[in-house]
């Protein structure tokens, strides 16, 4: 209701009205604007870098990122090809592992689809 009294949904370009019927074959768009949050200072933790399999697993905890993700940090810092195959951890910790090469992307987007690979967590208790 928001997006169509502000003007922000339209129908073949023009500004859609609440009472509109809506006829097959037309275009309807809907603009969103998004504000990201602030990038952190935070450097970019690189717990494991694997040369030769040519992958590495940073962490990095930040928000949700549309912009200034963090495999463009990565590659604008450290690397000349980064690529997201998969988020081991987005909501606890930011782990993720991230390709170094485009063979090795194909063959862990492959694994991950497959399920070949699979996340086990394992947790410390006290008490």
């Amino acid at each position: 209701r928001y997006a169509l009294e502000s003007g922000a949904t339209t129908i073949n370009g023009k500004v859609a009205s609440l009472n509109q019927i809506i006829q097959n074959g037309d275009r309807m768009e809907n603009v969103v604007h998004r504000h990201e949050p602030p990038v952190s200072a935070t450097p970019v933790k690189i717990l494991l870098e694997d040369k030769e399999r040519e992958f590495l697993v940073p962490v990095h905890t930040s928000g949700r990122y549309y912009r200034n993700t963090l495999v463009a940090i990565l590659m604008s810092d450290f690397l000349s090809f980064a690529s997201a195959v998969n988020r081991l951890d987005r909501l606890m910790s930011g782990l993720m592992i991230v390709p170094t090469s485009s063979p090795c992307a194909q063959k862990l987007t492959h694994e991950f689809v497959s399920g070949t690979v699979r996340k086990e967590y394992v947790a410390r208790c006290k008490g």
